[in-house]
């Protein structure tokens, strides 16, 4: 299944996913279209993210970061005993979505990979968005700012040229 395209909308609280081969598919984990953004740190000092850390945040709060998308741009996160970059964090929970993604086409990856970010986001937090990605296996990305990919979806062609669209997030971190 060659030529498909993945979209991740990784968000402050869970992040979505989408496939694009033909037709869109949400890609749901563990029965749901959403997947906590939260990752947690093991004793060896792995990370694992989705619904396994977030159980596992309710037993060792001390070991989990539930917004690590916040943290993108800090120089660590301390989980535990070990300190984490932030970059590595929002890699694990690109990489947990990823491998679903890519395990429902058969272990092939995508040919492309389309990842939102806030608007406001200045180039330096970009910058460290791309390279998480990377860390993820994805080494190419398209950045979309969260409003632009939300219009265009919304939009769907129902939408005429010089028309507008206004879009609100109230996401988890706003």
């Amino acid at each position: 299944m060659a030529g498909w395209i993945l979209g991740i909308d990784f968000g402050t609280t869970t992040t979505t996913a989408a496939t694009a081969n033909g037709r869109l598919d949400v890609v749901t984990i563990d029965g749901s279209p959403r997947v906590p953004s939260t990752v947690v740190v093991d004793d060896d000092g792995a990370l694992f993210a989705g619904v396994a850390a977030e159980r596992e945040a309710t037993v060792a709060p001390e070991r989990a970061e539930r917004t690590p998308k916040r943290r993108l741009g800090d120089r660590l996160i301390l989980l535990g005993d070990h300190a984490i970059a932030p970059v590595d964090a929002v890699a694990a929970v690109l990489r947990f979505v990823v491998d679903e993604a890519t395990r429902r086409h058969g272990g092939e990856p995508p040919s492309e990979v389309r990842l939102t970010h806030p608007v406001t986001w200045a180039q330096a937090r970009l910058d460290l968005l791309r390279d998480a990605a990377a860390r993820a296996g994805l080494p190419s990305v398209e950045l979309i700012a969260e409003p632009i990919a939300a219009a265009t979806q919304l939009s769907d062609g129902r939408i005429a040229d010089g028309e507008h669209v206004a879009v609100y997030d109230l996401g988890g971190g706003t």
